[in-house]
């Protein structure tokens, strides 16, 4: 799960943040590989704290598509993001999604237009 609010260990790496929560059969390598892609030029062992607010969006993105289960819960996930790396995020988010039911909350159409997502509950 992904909260609205930040919930990273700002004083730990990247690294250390997604795979605290990571299913035991993810190693830091393939974790890394996420951070990359999700982040471009990320520093994966800095601290959090040094990253800009979309910068971590996308380090507790990873942490939520990393963690064992069959569902992937996002509470405002591309708050942050300009639209290319909303896009490029939302990708990646469908490509790691691996069978699991996606449940999306946003106040913004075109984020969840952005993850063709065709089951849309309106409140």
């Amino acid at each position: 799960m992904m909260f609205q609010d930040a919930r990273l260990v700002e004083d730990a790496s990247a690294l250390d943040n997604v795979l605290v929560c990571a299913d035991a059969r993810v190693d830091a390598s393939s974790a890394a590989a996420l951070l990359r892609l999700l982040v471009p030029g990320i520093d994966v062992h800095a601290c959090t704290a040094e990253f800009s607010g979309g910068q971590r969006r996308r380090v507790e993105i990873a942490r939520a598509l990393l963690c064992p289960g069959g569902a992937v819960i996002l509470d405002e996930p591309f708050t942050g993001l300009d639209v290319a790396a909303r896009d490029a995020t939302a990708e990646v988010v469908l490509d790691l999604l691996d069978g699991r039911t996606l449940l999306f909350a946003t106040h913004d159409a075109s984020d969840a237009q952005a993850l063709d997502i065709s089951d849309i509950i309106t409140l």
